[in-house]
């Protein structure tokens, strides 16, 4: 993980049975920066939300948040 970044998600695919996604989720925040998540309706807003704050696991890849300290 790059030292500049808050949150990195690399090759992410939810587990979840009922769904099958095209292709992995790969998106960095770095410091200082701002965000904001938009798209239409089923567009995969609320699940991503949801993987980060650990409501659903993921399959495959990764996501590494850092604390203020600057620890993973």
């Amino acid at each position: 993980m790059d030292i500049n970044n808050i949150i990195e998600i690399k090759d992410a695919v939810p587990r979840l049975e009922h769904l099958r996604f095209s292709q992995p989720v790969n998106w960095k925040i770095e410091k200082e920066q701002h965000w904001a998540i938009i798209g239409p309706n089923g567009s995969g807003k609320t699940l991503l939300i949801d993987i980060l704050t650990g409501k659903y696991a993921l399959k495959e890849g990764e996501i590494i948040c850092k604390d203020e300290q600057g620890a993973n």
